[in-house]
């Protein structure tokens, strides 16, 4: 993976998004789909968290309020596509549905899901995360 060649030569640590990607990776690697699909689901949500918060333009009581009422990923994909914030591919099939079915249902993914998950979690990210590294 990219992220860790840079890591490994620059010393830097990655934003939250990304750590939660890497363990997502990594869990994949390991064939523990359940946790890759989790953790790239939390990645994603971290990611689009931090864009909404930094594209709306209103004061922080406001921000706060508007992201309290977008709290799904699903939610939080309408509000960016509001804003004029286009997501180069739609992750309501291959993150959102599968880790509902995961999380709420015990279901256990399998190496398909867990790969489509991290790809379109790691594609998103590339995207919308300005600043990889703290």
């Amino acid at each position: 993976m990219k992220i860790r060649h840079e890591l490994a030569n620059d010393n830097k640590k990655p934003v939250l998004e990304y750590m939660f990607l890497l363990e997502s990776n990594r869990a994949l690697q390991e064939y523990n789909y359940r946790k890759c699909i989790l953790d790239s689901a939390t990645a994603l949500e971290i990611g689009l968290t931090n864009k909404l918060d930094s594209s709306l333009c209103e004061g922080e009581q406001f921000r706060r309020g508007l992201l309290k009422d977008y709290n799904s990923l699903a939610k939080k994909r309408k509000l960016l596509n509001s804003l004029n914030i286009n997501l180069p591919v739609n992750p309501q099939v291959d993150v959102e549905e599968v880790r509902n079915r995961t999380i709420h249902r015990g279901y256990n993914p399998s190496e398909s899901e867990g790969r489509k998950a991290y790809e379109t979690a790691k594609t998103i990210l590339g995207i919308i995360v300005e600043e990889k590294f703290e």
